[in-house]
């Protein structure tokens, strides 16, 4: 069993979070809004209006405002 408050796995463990942590940021940041644009958008129409619970919204805003309340 190991000791309580090792500093090799206390270290190991922050820098598993800090790497975990700029990957999840990379992705909602960058990837997931290019990927959700693309296929919210009307590929025949070009028009990026999306229907949710029975409103029309801008794809782009939609997305903003989800993930903002998220």
């Amino acid at each position: 069993m190991e000791a309580k408050n090792n500093k090799k796995t206390i270290w190991a463990w922050c820098m598993f979070d800090w790497a975990n942590q700029s990957y999840n940021m990379v992705i909602t940041s960058t990837i997931f809004p290019a990927y959700y644009v693309y296929y919210t958008t009307n590929q025949k129409t070009h028009k990026d209006v999306v229907k949710f619970f029975w409103h029309k919204y801008v794809n782009t805003v939609l997305q903003t405002n989800i993930l903002g309340l998220s």
